[in-house]
């Protein structure tokens, strides 16, 4: 089906017929309030679209093994994300030996795009968008763009296998949708909706809109002349600026008037948006004895739009302001829109001074797709060192007591090799003397005979910088397949020792923390610890990509604590007198225990055993005549319960799926690629 123009007599016809019998009103809104900006917005859009489109056709075209793997997703990604419909129709001009066939499907078209690419074909497209044609449809319901394109293959394209060219013109046409009439007009994302041969048609829309017809010539001028007049605007700001020779230079020099609205961008400390350009100017002049210094770095013609007695010349800066004496600093991107009269005879005024300065706006810098951000999930496996793991076997985990965890992260690329990541993951570390000590090891066995247990669910937030040990140098879709990285950082934790109580107390998990089992704050002893705690990871992993947005790592990592109290154990045992409940006598020392109160085991074997190894039980008095039983060396104050010297961590091992969520857009493209774009 070929999408033809309806006239605009019979447009009008329909509208005067509708408007006498009182149901138009709202429909002819939308299009007596299609503005130039709306225009201009819609023109940027598709601009990018078809970029982005284009873009995409080399990610099919790609040859490479891996690329051919995931063809098919390519495929669907454009169908998705660039066509309305897998069914759109898209003029045949690749096949040229079957003419039978004067268009294809959209993803015929991109699934033969993929086969003739392999045999060597060469595509090269030049999109004119410096007048694209608007049109209103479908009872003013949506607009179309039509913009017309270039387009060069060279290949082998006949059944001969000859070598032929073909110079080709096509009209590809975007349907944005209207979703809301004014005052502000919304409409769509916009679609690819039709690919045609080109014709000439005529839109009484353009016709409206467009007094001068420019040469790509004259484009190319109007654009190098307005680049050097905002170069020498730059120039007279630092001139105002510099303390040395501070003169004056009249508003109307540079600007249409002395009103102009100028973003500011120079004291940000006033709540404004913009000045008037004639204090803008104002403003400078105080701050020259500072020395104030504008750098604007990247000068660069965008846009050319004619306009009924003007052309209109947007010109994208990136601009740095340095102020030495404050040690003040700011980057802006900024959109500077130029002004060329149109004289009476149609031709643009020649003179230097002819442009003007209309409107300077603040420019969201675009995102380049080298430097992406990303979010993703983790299951993570969490396993304690510390006071309870046995020191000769320091790095080397006790399985039984791994624990399963889960995590959120969102990273930030800021360069080849450098990330940043922002995460919260959560999980529980178990300690046990019965199941991590034998009694067998004379190194280990005191740790069994204390019989200490504690379970600490954590909740950690972290920032860390990555670095990838091989560069990642290309856009996001070259990354390498496999990326190995190191990290660190900072965080946080909260986090609440538990132990479960002997069967008289319940067999119940408890806090640890108010028990105090060391005499945490008592008079002499060590001071209580907080539930909210610093810690430092470090680690390293592998990093694997999966599909263009996706990646898939496999990661180690350290949390290094700055305290010793992750399981309740550090230093000494204090004098049970000194406790305050019957519940914290008994939890802290259970040398006596029969069973192991974390796994429920037996331990009365092996506990007998000891006893008699040890020379039995041994009796002592505490500080208010409490007698109380224990092992020789367990339970007295001042004996050895954990060890200070050395501070708890915990290893966090993990598989993260990691989603690309903001790519921007091809621009940033070094790389010559076999389908190339090129803007007028």
């Amino acid at each position: 089906m070929k999408f033809v123009p309806r006239p605009f007599l019979c447009r009008t016809y329909l509208g005067l017929v509708l408007f006498l019998g009182g149901l138009v009103l709202p429909l002819l809104s939308y299009a007596q309030n299609f503005t130039e900006a709306d225009r201009l917005r819609m023109r940027r859009e598709t601009e990018s679209l078809l970029e982005n489109y284009v873009f995409g056709l080399n990610q099919i075209g790609d040859a490479s093994d891996r690329a051919k793997r995931w063809r098919d997703d390519d495929i669907n990604n454009i169908l998705t994300n660039y066509f309305e419909s897998t069914e759109v129709p898209v003029y045949n001009d690749v096949e040229r030996e079957n003419l039978n066939n004067e268009s294809f499907s959209a993803l015929q078209y991109l699934q033969t795009i993929g086969r003739l690419y392999e045999q060597g074909v060469n595509f090269q497209y030049r999109l004119n968008l410096k007048n694209p044609c608007f049109e209103i449809v479908g009872d003013e319901t949506f607009y179309f763009v039509k913009v017309e394109v270039s387009k060069l293959l060279t290949g082998i394209l006949l059944t001969d296998n000859a070598m032929n060219t073909n110079l080709d013109s096509i009209d590809i046409y975007v349907k944005y949708p209207i979703l809301q009439n004014r005052p502000e007009l919304v409409t769509a994302p916009g679609k690819i909706y039709q690919i045609t041969a080109h014709r000439e048609t005529t839109c009484e829309e353009v016709a409206r809109d467009t007094k001068l017809s420019l040469t790509s010539f004259e484009d190319n001028i109007l654009r190098e002349r307005a680049e050097n007049f905002v170069k020498d605007y730059a120039i007279t700001l630092n001139i105002i600026g510099n303390p040395l020779i501070n003169e004056r230079f009249n508003t109307e020099d540079y600007f249409e008037n002395a009103n102009v609205k100028v973003y500011n961008d120079l004291l940000p400390i006033i709540l404004l948006d913009e000045f008037p350009a004639d204090d803008y100017l104002n403003n400078i002049e105080l701050w020259y004895q500072e020395g104030i210094i504008f750098d604007y770095r990247s000068v660069k013609a965008s846009n050319v739009l004619t306009q009924d007695d003007y052309v209109s010349v947007e010109i994208e800066v990136e601009r740095v302001i340095r102020v030495p004496a404050r040690n003040y600093r700011d980057r802006q991107n900024l959109r500077i829109f130029v002004k060329f009269p149109i004289d009476a005879k149609g031709e643009v005024g020649a003179e230097r001074l002819t442009p003007r300065i209309y409107k300077i706006e603040r420019k969201e810098k675009r995102i380049r797709p080298k430097n992406y951000l990303a979010a993703g999930g983790q299951f993570n496996a969490f396993n304690y060192f510390g006071d309870l793991n046995p020191l000769n076997q320091r790095f080397r985990p006790t399985y039984r007591l791994i624990r399963p965890g889960f995590g959120i992260h969102m990273s930030k690329k800021f360069s080849p090799r450098l990330f940043t990541r922002f995460s919260y993951v959560s999980g529980q570390v178990v300690g046990d003397d019965f199941t991590a000590a034998d009694p067998n090891d004379e190194l280990a066995r005191y740790r069994y005979i204390r019989n200490l247990h504690f379970r600490n669910y954590i909740h950690e937030l972290s920032l860390v910088g990555m670095y990838d040990i091989l560069p990642n140098t290309g856009l996001y879709y070259k990354r390498r397949f496999i990326r190995p990285y190191v990290f660190g950082g900072i965080g946080v934790i909260y986090h609440s020792p538990q132990a479960k109580t002997p069967s008289e107390f319940g067999a119940a998990w408890v806090s640890l923390k108010n028990l105090n089992t060391e005499g945490q704050g008592l008079e002499g002893g060590p001071d209580p610890y907080s539930n909210i705690q610093v810690q430092i990871p470090f680690g390293l992993g592998f990093r694997f990509k999966l599909t263009y947005r996706m990646d898939f790592s496999v990661e180690l990592g350290l949390r290094y604590l700055l305290f010793d109290y992750l399981d309740d154990v550090s230093g000494s045992y204090v004098d049970p007198d000194l406790l305050e409940s019957d519940l914290a006598r008994r939890m802290y020392n259970r040398a006596l225990e029969a069973t192991s109160a974390f796994s429920g085991e037996s331990r009365q074997q092996d506990l007998d055993r000891l006893l008699a190894d040890l020379n039995g039980l041994l009796s002592f008095q505490g500080v208010n005549g409490n007698i109380y039983q224990t092992f020789n060396g367990y339970g007295r104050e001042g004996e050895q319960r954990g060890n200070p010297n050395s501070n708890d961590f915990y290893l966090v091992s993990g598989f993260h799926l990691t989603y690309l969520i903001n790519v921007g857009s091809s621009r940033s493209l070094k790389q010559r690629p076999r389908f190339l774009i090129d803007f007028d």
